[in-house]
Parts: structure tokens; sequence; C-alpha cells
């Protein structure tokens, strides 16, 4: 039998761009940088490789050193490149390792995403970069169900960025590991042995209707597009476009649905909100009356629907001032 590669616990990850065209102190940097549970480093030394790098790898920091001379780049192009935001998050963090002698004068211009330390104190990359991963949100979990194993490492190395990646090789495997983990996004190919991806589709949908499914295929008709679609597929990608458009769509599709879900639950929390603001105006009204049993009930409904909204500030105050 095939076995399931399964993904350890979800974890945090740092994936960093070091600048630096010097091999013997990137070497020291890297493996600095890499003594911190989480972070992986890519090396880059010429303004082509950084530039391409920061596109296509995606990095959460960029560390370069201050000084122009023999810098892979200078400090004031990366930075402007970064935060004119055409290639990467213009908030990306960069860290700048000064020598100690100028680093109190950068450190007057220090601000926003943009961090300058003492080069020479690897202890205060590390602190730093620890701070940056505990801030670094999980990667959300996604199962690859391929028979092909080749193609699904492929897949696995294209997605690990961006996702914690469990791999399995047919359907029902695939159904029985999506039942242990729950995995917030399931990358499907249709032409599975056993139990196919059309029958696997429907066993994931009829027990989590709100999951988020891609299907993999070689079918390019709009008939078959649309029978995906009304199967409950939240998207689906051709195996001929290519890797990386795989991973891109992967990721728009779960920030879309989780964009409809935050959407919904803010829906829910309203009518909640309402149901609460009317119980408590009508349990007022009662208590002015004098009728103190009245008073009481819908007091208690108020707080039976409270207790299942979870409330920010912003509404909290919202709701108080709807009150009066």
């Amino acid at each position: 039998m095939v076995k399931v590669e399964e993904a350890g616990p979800a974890e945090r990850r740092l994936d960093v761009l070091l600048c630096d065209p010097n091999p013997q102190r990137s070497r020291l940097t890297k493996q600095g940088m890499e003594e911190v549970s989480g972070v992986r480093c890519a090396v880059r030394a010429t303004p082509a490789e950084v530039m391409e790098s920061l596109e296509i790898l995606q990095p959460d920091v960029v560390v370069c050193e201050s000084h122009s001379q023999g810098a892979a780049i200078s400090l004031a192009q990366l930075e402007g490149f970064i935060r004119t935001g055409h290639a990467c998050r213009h908030d990306l963090p960069l860290v700048v390792l000064c020598d100690p002698e100028e680093l109190p004068f950068h450190c007057a211009l220090e601000g926003g995403a943009t961090h300058f330390i003492d080069g020479s104190n690897t202890p205060t990359l590390q602190w730093l970069l620890r701070q940056m991963i505990q801030k670094h949100p999980p990667r959300p979990t996604l199962l690859v169900i391929e028979d092909d194993r080749d193609a699904a490492q492929l897949y696995a190395a294209a997605l690990e960025k961006d996702f914690e990646v469990s791999i399995a090789n047919d359907g029902q495997l695939g159904l029985e590991a999506w039942r242990r983990r729950r995995h917030e996004l399931v990358l499907l190919d249709l032409g599975l042995p056993g139990m196919d991806g059309r029958a696997a589709l429907r066993a994931i949908l009829e027990a989590n209707p709100q999951q988020v499914v891609v299907v993999c295929t070689l079918q390019d008709t709009i008939e078959d597009h649309k029978e995906l679609l009304h199967l409950g597929a939240a998207d689906f990608v051709m195996k001929t476009t290519g890797i990386p458009h795989l991973a891109r769509v992967c990721v728009k599709v779960l920030r879309r649905m989780r964009t409809h879900r935050a959407a919904e639950l803010g829906r829910s929390q309203s009518a909640s909100l309402h149901q609460v603001a009317d119980c408590v105006k009508t349990a007022l009204q009662y208590q002015n009356a004098g009728v103190h049993s009245m008073a009481g009930v819908h007091l208690r409904r108020a707080a039976l629907e409270t207790a299942s909204v979870a409330l920010s500030e912003d509404s909290q105050a919202a709701f108080l001032s709807g009150l009066g």
C-alpha cells in the first residue's frame, strides 16, 4: 500500500533573502541565521539575482550590508525597489547589517519596516529573526492527492513556501488523510486509481461543504469546468499551465475563501448584535414599567446571544452607543 506523506504540525517559517557578494561573509551570516529554528536563507550576490529573487522567491525578510562598496546592490537602491511594491510587499522587512561605528547614524534614520543592527553581533540578528517568526502566522495546511509521485513532489516543492504540505497517492488514502487532518486546502487530481477524483471530491464536500478544493485536470472544455464547479470545487487548474501558476492559484483561492468567510462571520455577528440590542431595550422598557420578571427574561436572552459573539473593542463601542 502506498503510504501517505504527512506533514508535521503547522510551524512558523521565515524565508530570508541575504544580499551579499562576499562568499565567506555570506556563508557565516547564513549559518548564524539558520541556527534559528524555522529560518531558511537564500543568498544572492548580483543586483540582477537580487531583483529576480525578490519577485520569484517572495521572501519574508531581506538582509543586506549597509555599505555600497562591494555590496550586491546599494542600500538606497534596494530599499527604494522594495518600497515601490512592484516585485514584493512594500512593507517587506529589511534588516541592514552595519559596522559598529556607523550604527548610531543609521539608527537615527530607522523607521517602519527597516531595521539597522550591528552586523558583527550575530545574537542580535538571531533575536530579531525570532521576533519576526513569532509574529509570522503558521502556514495553512494543504493536502495533495495525486497518483503521479514525481508530479506530487513537484507540487509540494512549489507549495511549501506558503503551505504545510501532505501528499497522498490515491483517492481513498487521500480521503482518509483529509479526515484525520482536515487540511485548509486540498489539491485534487481527477485521474486517480481506485476512488477517482470526482468521487473523492463528493465525499470530502459531503463531510464538509465549506472545504476548499482546487482540482488539477487535463480536461479543457467549458462543460468539464462547469461540472467541476457544480460539484463544489473552489477552482481548477490545468496541469499544462505550469507549476508556478498552480502555486499562485492555490494562494489566491485560499485568500479569496478566507475573505468570504470573514465577511460572512461579520454579517452573522452584526445580526446577533441587533438581536442583543433589541432584547436589552425591551428589558429596559419592562424594567421601567415595573415588570421585573419580563425584564429578566429578555436580559437572559441577551446574555445567551452575547455568549456566541466575540466582540472587538470597536464593535463593543458601536453596540453600546446603539443602546442610547
